[in-house]
């Protein structure tokens, strides 16, 4: 069977309504492979990453208006005692938090102690423009 389409989110939102269980099992492995793993972020390595490059993997997940993009990050990974290394990672980035993956952004990033080039980004505390951790303060 040829499916014909545009691009792959309309692949994707093709395969989701499909009736074919195989069919859908792959599309939902395909999601869970970019989806970061909650353990990574709750036990990973603090660590920041200097973005050097983007790129756009043309693949995104959620509703077209609000959809997370799926991009291609290069950066170098500095943990604490340890020389700064590079990775390219491939991951979600919430719709809100696309302005802040560009190069020459620190990012706050957790890093797996049994594989440093497991690493993910950290959305939910990242780094203030100063590049130390964002302080507390009064609500807008």
């Amino acid at each position: 069977m040829a499916i014909v389409c545009g691009n792959r989110r309309s692949l994707v939102s093709f395969l989701k309504k499909k009736d074919n269980a195989d069919l859908k099992a792959i599309v939902e492995a395909g999601e869970q492979a970019r989806t970061v793993d909650p353990v990574l972020l709750k036990d990973g390595l603090r660590g920041t990453g200097l973005v050097s490059a983007i790129q756009d993997t043309h693949i995104a997940f959620g509703p077209k208006a609000f959809n997370e993009p799926v991009v291609e990050v290069a950066m170098q990974v500095t943990l604490p005692d340890r020389p700064p290394y590079p990775v390219t990672i491939q991951q979600r980035v919430p719709r809100l938090m696309v302005g802040t993956v560009v190069p020459g952004a620190s990012l706050a990033v957790r890093v797996d102690p049994a594989d440093a080039e497991r690493v993910a980004i950290d959305f939910d505390h990242q780094m203030d423009p100063g590049g130390s951790a964002p302080s507390v303060g009064p609500s807008l």
